[in-house]
């Protein structure tokens, strides 16, 4: 859990759920066909709902039942 929360959040701080991210990468030579595939879902406008989603399914997962 802790894991998802912290790689989350440092994706955001990081810019990486930004257009601008998708720049710095290629800026850097690096050749990301995966990113690019990714980019229409990257591109996300309410990562507090992505982020509640992804939690809600992780919680999901996890709990006994």
């Amino acid at each position: 859990m802790s894991t998802f929360v912290l790689g989350f959040a440092i994706s955001e701080v990081n810019g990486r759920f930004s257009s601008a991210s998708d720049e710095s990468r290629t800026g850097r030579g690096a050749d990301l066909p995966a990113h690019r595939r990714l980019a229409g879902h990257l591109a996300a406008d309410d990562w507090d709902a992505e982020f509640a989603a992804d939690l809600a399914d992780l919680m999901r997962i996890i709990r006994p039942v």
